[in-house]
Formats: C-alpha cells, sequence, structure tokens
C-alpha cells in the first residue's frame, strides 16, 4: 500500500515521524531549546529536499537505513508492513541512540547528510534564533547602515597617486 505524502511534499506523514524522532535524539530538548524534532525540523528538511533533489537520495537511504537497522532491535520482522517505519518509534531512547550509532558506524556519509541537514533546519529556525538571542540579518533584524559617505574619501583624494605603474 502507498502511503499519501503531506501536501506535496516529498516525505510521508510517517517518514515526518520517523525523521521527527530522530532528530529529537540527534539535538534533544535542553532547558527550554526545543528538541529538533519537536522545533519542526522534520517539515524543513523535508522542503530541503522539495528544493534539491540531490538531497533526496542520501536522505531517504539514511531513514531507510536506520528504520531497518531500528526494526533488528525491535526484531521486527522487515516484511511486515505494518512495522514499516515505525521500528525506530518503538525504540527506548538508549536503543534509538544505539542504533543511530550503528547506522552512523556503517553509513557515515548517509548519516552526515542527514546530520548536516538537521542542524542547518534547527540553527535556522526562528523560534530557536530567538531563543539563542540571535537575530535574523537584514532586512528584519539588523537596521540598514546608512548610505556611504563620499566626503570620507576626501583626504585619500587629495593625497594623489602614491603607486608607479608597472
Amino acid at each position: 500500500m502507498s502511503e499519501q505524502h503531506i501536501d506535496g511534499e516529498i516525505l510521508t506523514a510517517r517518514q515526518v515521524a520517523l525523521l521527527a524522532a530522530i532528530q529529537n535524539r540527534l539535538i534533544p530538548a535542553q532547558d527550554e531549546m526545543p528538541g529538533a524534532g519537536d522545533a519542526g525540523c522534520a517539515q524543513t528538511v523535508d522542503g530541503f529536499l522539495k528544493e534539491r533533489t540531490a538531497l533526496r537520495r542520501p536522505i531517504l537511504a539514511a531513514l531507510n537505513e536506520i528504520e531497518a537497522t531500528a526494526g533488528a532491535y525491535a526484531q521486527a520482522s522487515a516484511d511486515d508492513e505494518a512495522s514499516t517505519h515505525v521500528a525506530f518509534l518503538a525504540l527506548s531512547d538508549a536503543e534509538r541512540d544505539a542504533a543511530l550509532r550503528a547506522v552512523e558506524a556503517a553509513h557515515p556519509d548517509l548519516f552526515n547528510t542527514l546530520l548536516r541537514q538537521t542542524y542547518t533546519a534547527y540553527y535556522t529556525n526562528p523560534a530557536v534564533l530567538r531563543i539563542l538571542g540571535w537575530r535574523p540579518p537584514q532586512p528584519e533584524g539588523y537596521p540598514t547602515p546608512p548610505p556611504f559617505d563620499e566626503k570620507l574619501l576626501d583626504n585619500v583624494k587629495r593625497r594623489g597617486k602614491l603607486w608607479r605603474d608597472a
């Protein structure tokens, strides 16, 4: 059975839930900082996949490897369609961490791509930036600098040419 995609996005609802759970283990909640999955980074990565087709294969492959590894931890049958994209969600936090470490060791390139996209989504999230006290770049955050005053160059222009032509 084929699962429907949400609003034409690349990931299915199950894949978004899986990615959010993975992201919450990669960047867990701490103090007032939300976990990456709780901050909506799975949807942001889904948007990345829509815009950057080169990311689709490694991210989808990483999700499949993580789920397959989690299935081994949960002793779920790979042929059982009901367990597809839910084995990771059934694991304890310690088992999730072990599954992620196993995939990182076995498929470092796939894992690093997933990790980089998670970090990018998290540290560009407006809510996270607000908590960190960072302001977005212009035009939303910092005031636009005043126009350059050409009079500041008058002394340099009066000195004249200080070099010789080669």
